[in-house]
């Protein structure tokens, strides 16, 4: 029983110190930033991947000078 509740103690202990801690606090921009490149890089993979496959991309419409 003493191991227990000391095994319990210990686990408490390192649940509350784990939680006292601050996240890393980033500026906002560096976030969008970070998350843009990264989806674009993977439109950019995916667009490699897919571009032989007849009919799996979007094609473009062009229409007088707009592209829809």
């Amino acid at each position: 029983m003493n191991k227990f509740l000391s095994y319990g103690v210990f686990a408490f202990t390192v649940l509350l110190s784990s939680c006292d801690s601050q996240p890393k606090q980033e500026p906002l921009a560096d976030v969008i930033d970070r998350g843009l490149k990264a989806s674009t890089e993977q439109a950019l993979l995916m667009a490699k991947d897919l571009e032989s496959q007849e009919g799996r991309l979007p094609k473009a419409r062009k229409t007088g000078n707009k592209r829809l």
